[in-house]
C-alpha cells in the first residue's frame, strides 16, 4: 500500500498487489548414481536429495529390475517436484547393483541312520531355498560313496545347492548297515534211534 501525503496533510493510497508465483523446478543434490544393497533387503527409501526455491520438495522413484552381476541389477528412475507442480526435468536414474553373500538353506536336515541288513534305506530329499534365487536357479547336485567289509556296509550321501553367485551348502548323511542277527535254519533233521554196531564202540 502506498501512500502520498502533501504539506497540508492531504493523502491518497494506493494499493499494489503483488503475486508471487514459483516456476522453478527442484534441484537434485549430487548423489551416487551407482551403489550396492543387499539382494533381500532392497530399500525402498529415497536415496537421493533435493532441494526448491519455494517449498516442500516430493521424491518418488519406480525400480526396473534387470540382468547383471549374480543377483542382478535395479534401474531406479527418481522423479522430483515441488508443491506447485514444477518437476525437475532430464533422467534421472540410480543404478542398483544386487549382491548375495547367503548360502541357500536346506528345510530338514538328514540324521545319520543305522539299519539292519535287508531293511530299506530311509528315503531323503532335501527341500532347498534361497533369500533371493528362485529353485529354478539354484544348481543342484549329489554323490555318494560306498564303503563294505563282510559284516558291515558304509553309505555316505551329501547333496549340495548353489545360488547364481556361488554360495554353497552340503548337507550329508551316514548310513550304517550292520548284521546282528544270527542265522536261522531252514531245514533240521528228526531225531533218529539207531542200533549200536561194532563201528560205534571204542576201543578203550
Amino acid at each position: 500500500v502506498w501512500t502520498a501525503t502533501d504539506e497540508c496533510g492531504n493523502s491518497s493510497e494506493f494499493t499494489q498487489y503483488i503475486t508471487i508465483v514459483d516456476t522453478t523446478a527442484p534441484v537434485v543434490n549430487p548423489f551416487d548414481v551407482e551403489i550396492e544393497m543387499p539382494c533381500d533387503e532392497v530399500s525402498n527409501i529415497v536415496l537421493i536429495t533435493a532441494e526448491d526455491n519455494c517449498s516442500e520438495v516430493n521424491i518418488t522413484f519406480t525400480d526396473e529390475h534387470v540382468s547383471g552381476g549374480c543377483a542382478g541389477k535395479i534401474i531406479r528412475t527418481y522423479s522430483v517436484s515441488d508443491v506447485c507442480g514444477n518437476v525437475t526435468s532430464g533422467l534421472i536414474q540410480q543404478i542398483i547393483t544386487l549382491i548375495d553373500v547367503t548360502a541357500p538353506s536346506v528345510e530338514v536336515a538328514p540324521a545319520d541312520v543305522q539299519i539292519e541288513c535287508g531293511e530299506q534305506v530311509p528315503s531323503y530329499s532335501p527341500i532347498w531355498s534361497d533369500n533371493c534365487a528362485s529353485n529354478e536357479d539354484l544348481t543342484l547336485s549329489n554323490s555318494q560313496e560306498i564303503t563294505e567289509d563282510p559284516c558291515t556296509t558304509v553309505i555316505y550321501q551329501s547333496w549340495t545347492a548353489v545360488d547364481p553367485c556361488g554360495n554353497s551348502t552340503t548337507v550329508s548323511r551316514t548310513i550304517t548297515i550292520v548284521d546282528s542277527t544270527a542265522p536261522v535254519f531252514t531245514y533240521v533233521p528228526s531225531n533218529e534211534e539207531r542200533e549200536c554196531t561194532q563201528e560205534d564202540v571204542v576201543a578203550p
